[in-house]
């Protein structure tokens, strides 16, 4: 959240409030943690290419949900 809210501003031109990136973040981890368990869980057999796996969906999922975040923020 703190990442978030103190780089917003840098990457994006965007300046959350704290709630908004508190929110964002909080979002954003609870779907990255349902989808590293549900990839661990189908990948139980081989854990470390079920984490190498979720990492790299996890940075995609979460660059794009910053993307969606941001677009939906610049509208309000």
């Amino acid at each position: 959240m703190i990442l978030l809210l103190s780089l917003s501003r840098l990457i994006e031109r965007v300046q959350f409030s704290l709630s908004t990136a508190f929110w964002c973040s909080l979002i954003g981890d609870v779907l990255l943690g349902i989808i590293a368990f549900l990839i661990g869980f189908a990948f139980a057999w081989q854990p470390a290419i079920g984490a190498i796996i979720a990492f790299i969906i996890g940075c995609v999922f979460l660059s794009a949900l910053f993307q969606i975040e941001v677009a939906a923020y610049r509208n309000l």
